[in-house]
């Protein structure tokens, strides 16, 4: 069974009741419970960041929980991963992706994982006929 790589914006829409996105990636989670996934420790590092200016002690407990949940997988940057990152930001130019998207990317790519593309279902408006497509 292929992981769902969980990014930043979904981490954040679902662990604040206050997000406008809230509801979709609560449902989200429901829909998907039972499924491995995964993450990056530079998702954590942005979602600490987007969490920072409402409540710290939220963004350390869900650090704390995927850290040390045992049906979420961590990977961890490393200068190997960096680099393969920064290749993939240098040849894509015409995205706008950020790094850590880059290094995602290469996670998923690596570990066989699919993304949790909260944006994307949300643009799409597709919630229940999602699951074929990711």
């Amino acid at each position: 069974m292929k992981r769902r790589f969980m990014d930043t914006s979904y981490i954040l829409a679902l662990s604040n009741p206050g997000d406008k996105n809230f509801l979709v990636a609560n449902a989200l989670s429901y829909k998907w419970k039972g499924f491995p996934t995964l993450t990056t420790d530079a998702v954590l590092l942005e979602v600490g960041n987007g969490l920072a200016r409402i409540e710290r002690k939220l963004a350390v407990s869900v650090a704390e929980e995927l850290l040390t949940s045992e049906d979420v997988l961590v990977v961890r940057l490393t200068p190997e991963y960096f680099d393969r990152a920064l290749q993939k930001y240098r040849v894509f130019q015409d995205k706008k992706w950020g790094l850590v998207d880059c290094f995602s990317f290469v996670v998923m790519e690596e570990q066989g994982g699919r993304r949790l593309p909260l944006m994307s279902i949300l643009r799409r408006r597709d919630l229940y006929n999602y699951d074929n497509a990711i």
